[in-house]
Parts: structure tokens; sequence; C-alpha cells
């Protein structure tokens, strides 16, 4: 510390901010830190293909930010904090490397989507508050201490396993 002259100690408001986080409120963030960094990965991982029409990013953007304000509606903040995350991070990092991006016939649909990221982050910093006062409340650990599955992948994941199991031709009548 460096000592103002005439002063014994530092003053407590240094202090306080010197301190590392610990205790409920140390693991709060942590956890909530986890679920972001998971949820800007998932959004990085996704592939854009330049040859593909844009409008299909801009409603998959669109899509991921209607479920996470429906996630949000009925109380699943972690769901809800995922996908806004996921959402704005595919928007903001992948879509907007793509070739059709600044042509003037998708501006409709970039404007709009443009209009849902930014709605999505600033929902983002009110839900922030909200998950980090949640997680103190539970204690700041989730059982087993390990990530909860991505909202998605897991009924894409059902969707899909399940179609392979279906039976095909002959089969499936009778």
């Amino acid at each position: 510390f460096r000592r103002t002259p005439g002063r014994s100690r530092p003053s407590s408001c240094v202090v306080e901010s010197m301190r590392a986080p610990d205790g409920r409120a140390g693991r709060a963030r942590r956890r909530r830190d986890e679920l972001r960094k998971r949820a800007e990965e998932s959004g990085r991982d996704t592939f854009v293909d330049s040859s593909a029409p844009i409008a299909r990013y801009f409603n998959a953007t669109t899509t991921l930010l209607r479920q996470a304000h429906t996630y949000h509606a009925e109380g699943k903040l972690q769901d809800a904090y995922i996908l806004y995350w996921r959402g704005a991070t595919f928007y903001l990092e992948r879509v907007a490397k793509h070739r059709r991006f600044s042509d003037r016939a998708v501006s409709g649909l970039k404007n709009a989507c443009n209009r849902d990221v930014n709605a999505a982050l600033a929902k983002l910093e009110a839900l922030d508050k909200e998950m980090l006062a949640r997680f103190e409340a539970e204690g700041g650990a989730h059982a087993g201490d390990a990530a909860p599955e991505t909202p998605g992948e897991t009924q894409a994941t059902a969707a899909v396993d399940s179609s392979r199991d279906a039976p095909q031709g002959a089969e499936a009548r009778q």
C-alpha cells in the first residue's frame, strides 16, 4: 500500500475494492462467468457459410433471442441468460462477417436484427444482476459443480436421436 502522509492506514474503500472475491458473492460471480463463457463459445463455434443466404442467419439469431425471451418469461433465468449471450455473440461475431452482411438488399432484416440484439444486450444487463442475486441466495454453488447443459442442444440432440431411431419403410408400417 502506498500511504498518504498523515494517514496510518489505507481508507476502507480502498481495502474493500482490493479484496479478492470470496464467499457467496465470489462463487456466484464465477458461476455467472462460467455460464457466459460457455454461451459465448457456443455462439462463436457456430459456422456461418458465406454462400448460404444471410436471411437464414438473421432468422436463426431472431429465433435464439425469441426463445431466450420465452425462457426469461417462464423464470428460467439460466437458460435465458445462455441463449441471450449465444444469440448476441453469434450475430455480432459470426453473422457480421458474412459476405452479404452489408448488402442493401438485406438492410431491413439487418436493422430488425440489430434492434433485437440491442434489446437482448439491455436485457442481459438486468438479467446479470438478477442471476447474481439468485446465485448468491443459492450459495453460489450448483449441483455437482458441473455446468448445466446448454439449452437447445439437449432438445436438438433429442430430436436428431429420435429421428435416427424411428423405423423406416416397411418396418414403420408393422
